[in-house]
């Protein structure tokens, strides 16, 4: 096999210190790409103990963090994609808000789709219909 320039790692929001160490050996330069506010690292056992403060995995707060978020809070360099260009313009708004603080932007050069449209026609009027309802509700 010929040698290895770099390890890049592809959703590094779900890839734990540990994990990362079967595919890097420490003397390559790493990337990692992906999002800390998407699903964590499945942290199997997580609640389960023996008994009281002695848990069955004794290694689980270095599997429940990603690698990736552990960096960031230690002020290691690191880039925030500076817009967003994968999810329909309509669900991005929400996503947007909740989880990333108003911090990403949607691209301007993305359009809804035929199906985002229609998405946004009934779920409008759902909500609307649903108002009405509670609205009226004594």
């Amino acid at each position: 096999m010929d040698s290895i320039g770099m390890v890049i790692i592809d959703e590094a929001g779900a890839v734990t210190m540990l994990d990362s160490l079967i595919v890097w050996r420490g003397d390559l330069p790493v990337i990692l790409a992906g999002d800390p506010f998407q699903l964590p690292p499945p942290a199997m056992f997580a609640t389960a103990t023996y008994s009281k403060d002695n848990p069955v995995n004794a290694f689980i707060q270095q599997l429940k963090q990603p690698l990736i978020t552990a960096l960031i809070e230690n002020n290691w360099p690191h880039s925030i994609v500076p817009e967003q260009m994968r999810i329909e313009p309509g669900l991005w708004d929400m996503v947007n808000q909740i989880i990333y603080r108003d911090r990403i932007p949607m691209n301007k050069n993305i359009k809804p789709s035929k199906i985002a449209h229609l998405f946004e026609e009934r779920s409008t009027s759902l909500s609307e219909r649903s108002q009405r309802i509670i609205v009226d509700d004594p």
